[in-house]
């Protein structure tokens, strides 16, 4: 029997298109339960039941980047209270200092350029954060697979970190309303890094069966790198900040 076309049926076809209906919220509800489900049945090639993890993450982030764009200046604050002091303490240390010599005058306005471009790379970052979500997808796959390595090939390890990370996403905007709710930034940055954490040692147990002392080894070496390679990124970004504000 051909359905009746109503409102109802097209807005349903038009989010079924982009994999909203009821197998995203099954392969979210299979993620969190038994995510070596979801996995094993995907690599094996049964795929009908779950999303495909880079529609189930292009969802994901589509969502947080509307998400991000309501409490966008929230989110800069944030992002700059976690770099340095918060704005408002650093101009007024900065006014401290411009009323003493002008050599300390020089320092107090470098500082505020510092902040100011701190403030302007989060900018940049989080109006590209769906871009930049897919091209550190990569990053993470390459170090799982250094890491975590046989039995399963780069492309798996793909697979594996996209649903990984798509799941974080989700638990990333939970924290960021409450965040924005309770006023603490360290409850976002630091709940998402906990977060992520265990749910990367939950999954990757899940899959290979480790014991604790093979999952603890290789889960903080996969965050030793990662903490490696994010930290030479703040370094250059820090470094080409000041750079330019001593060009200006």
């Amino acid at each position: 029997m051909n359905e009746r076309i109503t409102l109802k049926y097209l807005i349903s076809a038009v989010l079924s298109s982009f994999g909203w209906d009821n197998r995203f919220w099954v392969t979210f509800r299979d993620l969190l339960i038994r995510p070596q489900f979801v996995i094993h049945k995907y690599l094996e090639g049964t795929r009908k039941k779950h999303t495909n993890p880079f529609t189930f993450f292009a969802i994901v982030i589509t969502i947080s980047v509307l998400l991000n764009s309501f409490y966008f200046d929230e989110l800069i604050e944030m992002s700059s209270n976690i770099a340095t002091m918060s704005k408002t303490e650093t101009e007024t240390a900065a006014r401290s200092l411009l009323d003493k010599d002008i050599s300390e005058s020089n320092t107090g306005e470098n500082s505020l350029e510092r902040i100011q471009f701190i403030e302007d790379l989060s900018t940049f970052l989080y109006k590209n954060y769906y871009y930049f979500s897919f091209l550190f997808l990569p990053l993470y796959t390459y170090i799982a697979f250094l890491v975590f390595r046989k039995p399963n090939n780069y492309a798996e390890h793909l697979v594996i970190n996209t649903y990984i990370q798509g799941q974080v996403a989700i638990f990333g905007m939970f924290l960021f309303l409450i965040a924005i709710f309770v006023r603490r930034t360290e409850t976002y940055f630091w709940g998402t890094f906990l977060l992520t954490f265990l749910y990367y040692s939950y999954v990757y147990q899940k899959i290979r069966n480790y014991s604790f002392k093979q999952l603890l080894g290789r889960i903080l070496k996969f965050f030793m790198v990662l903490f490696i390679l994010l930290l030479l990124f703040g370094i250059l970004s820090f470094s080409a900040g000041i750079i330019i504000s001593l060009l200006k």
